[in-house]
């Protein structure tokens, strides 16, 4: 298959490519026979067919398939990076967090990026959510718009209405309630007061077990100072999700819980982002969580991605050999 062939196809993939649209290239690319490949994409550019994001997505995509020669699975790619790095300067000198990472992340699927501390995970997740910004050279594509080419208001606007975020800490404000802390993504998006807070309650009822149900009235009123370690993380995953994100990135969100706990809040915002088709890109310690929630898991070990894993495994400790090469039960 030729270079534009694969690149329609992929265009396709990604529901880019309506009808209309792809009868103009088509005519476009009929008229333009014989041209080079790069002289072709800069007529489809030109005329304004598709972004510039678009088209700088594709072209990274077909760059790391050539290099690896192996083909891409024809899935729909919310968030595609390549090469990315992040250097820190320290008194010992240049740090680098990522050392070249190149990573499709499925339009709602639930990812587990998986591996021991000091390996990354953390670093990557932030620049993925537009919370830090990776050296000069790496090249981030969300769903075809390319963080290279936002302003600061399009990055804050971008992370606002498109992403949610959980962390370890639940970071909820001490002064609200917690119907309002859940509400505060729409008051950054400007909706009314009596929408937010229906649609927070709303939200806030489906991470509420039945006897909080039961006191509904009495639980939205709650200060976090009133919460337990669990109830926190439930308000802020549903906090996460009132705003319909199209995709959330969850960092060791249950890493302070006890087991049970932490079980329940995964259940819960797992089923709530199925239900919606959200995309979750988890961050873990915990493998035995990762294999029961997640569809795929990445192993990540001195800044670089060692190891892809597509299909759930029956057992942990067989898991975290094939992702990281180690027998964990002699470590």
């Amino acid at each position: 298959m030729d270079y534009i062939s694969r690149f329609l196809k992929k265009l396709q993939a990604q529901g880019w490519l309506d009808k209309d649209k792809a009868l103009e290239i088509d005519k476009l690319i009929r008229d333009a026979k014989g041209s080079p490949d790069a002289e072709i994409l800069q007529r489809i550019a030109k005329v304004k067919l598709l972004t510039d994001g678009q088209i700088g997505q594709i072209q990274a995509q077909l760059e790391e398939e050539e290099s690896s020669g192996m083909e891409m699975a024809p899935k729909a790619t919310i968030c595609y990076i390549k090469d990315v790095v992040k250097s820190y300067k320290t008194p010992e000198g240049i740090f680098q967090a990522l050392r070249g990472i190149t990573l499709s992340i499925y339009r709602g699927e639930i990812l587990a990026i998986l591996g021991f501390s000091g390996s990354g995970k953390s670093t990557l997740l932030n620049i993925l959510g537009l919370l830090a910004t990776p050296d000069t050279g790496s090249r981030i594509f969300y769903n075809g718009t390319s963080y290279a080419g936002l302003n600061i208001k399009e990055r804050d606007l971008l992370r606002r209405k498109k992403f949610g975020f959980i962390f370890q800490e639940s970071h909820l404000l001490g002064h609200l309630t917690t119907v309002e802390n859940v509400a505060l993504p729409l008051r950054l998006q400007n909706y009314s007061n009596s929408v937010c807070l229906e649609r927070a309650k709303h939200i806030l009822l489906n991470f509420m077990n039945k006897a909080e149900q039961e006191n509904a009235d009495i639980f939205f009123s709650k200060k976090p100072n009133q919460l337990s370690g669990g109830q926190k993380q439930r308000v802020a995953a549903a906090r996460a999700m009132v705003h319909e994100p199209e995709i959330i990135f969850a960092d060791e969100p249950t890493g302070n819980l006890d087991f049970d706990t932490g079980q329940m809040v995964m259940e819960i915002l797992l089923k709530a982002a199925k239900e919606k088709g959200t995309t979750v890109v988890l961050v873990t310690h915990n493998p035995s969580q990762a294999r029961q929630s997640c569809g795929r898991f990445i192993w990540m070990e001195n800044g670089l991605l060692k190891k892809n894993l597509a299909t759930a495994m029956d057992s942990t400790l067989r898991l975290m050999k094939q992702l990281s090469g180690k027998d964990l039960r002699t470590r």
